[in-house]
């Protein structure tokens, strides 16, 4: 995946930590399209991460995709939440983490809609992840 948007990532601990019996280690994900300031899309998310997950890189947006979803086929980028440890994100506890993505979609004419955040942990081919829409997929 190329990560060639100009873009600006900020990752914070919040104070909570060593959180067990959560009820999915899914990414919760909003998505904004803006219209004033330096970039035109801010992607918001809260991330459980295995406490014994020392650390990880917030990887994207790439470049636009084809991605089968129940609801069929969306086009969409993708950001990657991805640490090096073979540690599943459904281990316990978790550390709780705020992601805030601000980026510029490199052609203005077709706005984005949509984005996928996945988890990419020890094997690339083990994926987890949420694909968020700012409203209706067309």
């Amino acid at each position: 995946m190329e990560n060639n948007l100009p873009n600006e990532t900020i990752v914070k601990k919040l104070i909570i930590s060593e959180l067990n019996d959560i009820s999915s280690s899914e990414p919760y994900v909003t998505f904004a399209l803006n219209e004033t300031g330096d970039y035109n899309n801010t992607v918001n998310i809260l991330v459980f991460i295995p406490s014994s997950v020392k650390s990880f890189d917030v990887l994207g947006p790439g470049n636009k995709e084809k991605v089968k979803t129940d609801n069929g086929n969306v086009v969409t980028r993708t950001i990657t939440i991805k640490w090096e440890d073979n540690v599943k994100p459904t281990v316990e506890p978790h550390d709780l983490w705020s992601v805030a993505v601000n980026y510029n979609a490199t052609s203005s004419k077709k706005k984005d809609n949509i984005i996928r955040v996945i988890y990419e942990y020890g094997d690339p081919e083990t994926t987890r992840g949420t694909v968020t829409t700012t409203g209706t997929p067309g």
